[in-house]
């Protein structure tokens, strides 16, 4: 049995899953070319080796890697909206592993996150460029959110693992 809200906004539940399906598609579709253009141009000599090992450094890495992680959470979405939609079936695969999807963001945050930080910590400074203060506040912007994120990715995944079954077992009850 359905619940109300989800009979009332049907429609707009379909085009949010199709948006979302759309969107992460699209993304991966972008990371597949960035990752395949200068392979491609490397391949036919338009480009130096020596470039195409610059472009892929550690930071376009963790760039494309959380690009991928977004893409696979937006299908995520795009499958439970479409789960909590249908009266019968399982979850797609998608779906029942996005916690450890959000598992893998959150520890991608933490690392790019300290790399910045240990970074930001080794950074020289100039001589009477004031009190010590002056590197602390940068430091702290960047690490309340280096705590924030992945503490509130853990939670989602926590969640997510939970309310599964739940919504599952809802759909069995008459």
């Amino acid at each position: 049995m359905k619940s109300s809200f989800v009979a009332k906004n049907r429609v707009f539940l379909r085009l949010c899953s199709n948006v979302a399906r759309f969107c992460g598609l699209l993304l991966l579709f972008f990371v597949g070319l960035v990752v395949a253009l200068p392979v491609f141009m490397a391949v036919s000599g338009a480009t130096e080796t020596s470039m195409l090992k610059q472009s892929f450094g550690l930071q376009m890495g963790l760039r494309l890697l959380t690009f991928v992680l977004a893409g696979l959470l937006l299908l995520a979405l795009a499958e439970f909206v479409r789960y909590v939609m249908e009266d019968q079936g399982e979850p797609r695969w998608i779906l029942r592993h996005a916690d450890k999807i959000l598992y893998v963001y959150a520890v991608l945050i933490t690392v790019a996150s300290a790399r910045v930080l240990v970074q930001m910590w080794r950074r020289p400074t100039t001589a009477g460029s004031g009190s010590g203060f002056d590197n602390l506040i940068p430091v702290v912007l960047i690490a309340i959110p280096a705590v924030a994120y992945p503490l509130i990715l853990v939670g989602l995944g926590i969640t997510l693992r939970r309310i599964l079954p739940i919504i599952r077992e809802s759909k069995t009850l008459v």
